[in-house]
């Protein structure tokens, strides 16, 4: 933690003195920092993003060292968030998969286990969410997506919505039409989970998203419309199992 404690210090440092990185995609190794609007790392089988999608002046850094990885923000009120994540799988709007293992056929997957540590030091408005994405084909993208499965672990809104239980947590559900559909579930009890399957949220889906669907990516991330703040995932395994 001794690397990510000295990232953060010149992350602080370099967003106070409005002074940006400008650096490309890199692989991880003693400690890299990307600053640059949608750069992004390469991390262990898994990419990090600097995603400014609702706001693109937003002040917010990427960061990975070799045993964790995180985001840094500082960042005026806006009407739409920024998303800095980390990505598993074929994001509809990158070209290419982080892994052979997704996109997957929906039917041809037993479990998509998310396994997640983290911890987050922040002020304003913010959530904690799990986003999954589905798409008509293997081809997965912004064009052939189906459905979007919003997994809140904190700050999602809870109101017109129904409580469900799944995993062993209640989670409160709803969900609204747009260019595809998006299923929104917000953890209602205080107890966050290191551990839960997608696919337990696809099968509670059963009679929306059909089987023949592909699941294209899992990833995680805040999404953040005001406020400043640090993230750092200390564990984050996406492990698929065939039937």
């Amino acid at each position: 933690m001794k690397a990510i404690t000295a990232i953060i210090l010149i992350l602080a440092l370099s967003l106070a003195l409005a002074s940006y990185a400008t650096l490309p995609t890199e692989s991880a190794r003693d400690g890299v920092i990307a600053c640059r609007p949608w750069s992004r790392i390469s991390w262990n089988g898994y990419l990090l993003e600097n995603n400014v999608w609702g706001d693109p002046k937003s002040s917010q850094c990427v960061f990975a060292s070799n045993d964790s990885v995180g985001w840094f923000w500082i960042k005026g009120p806006s009407s739409k968030p920024v998303y800095p994540e980390i990505i598993y799988g074929k994001k509809p709007w990158i070209k290419h998969s982080t892994t052979d293992r997704l996109p997957a056929v929906i039917r041809s997957l037993r479990s998509v286990v998310v396994r997640l540590d983290y911890e987050t030091m922040a002020t304003g408005r913010y959530n904690a969410l799990i986003d999954v994405w589905i798409t008509y084909s293997g081809v997965s993208d912004h064009n052939t997506i189906a459905h979007e499965i919003g997994i809140f672990l904190e700050g999602g809104e809870a109101w017109k919505c129904r409580l469900v239980e799944i995993g062993g947590y209640c989670w409160c559900y709803s969900r609204s039409e747009g260019r595809w559909r998006f299923h929104k579930f917000t953890l209602v009890n205080g107890t966050k989970p290191r551990e839960i399957d997608v696919m337990d949220f696809i099968r509670f889906l059963r009679h929306e998203i059909s089987p023949s669907l592909y699941l294209a990516s899992v990833e995680f991330g805040n999404e953040v419309w005001s406020g400043r703040g640090v993230t750092v995932v200390k564990y984050f395994n996406v492990t698929v199992v065939d039937p």
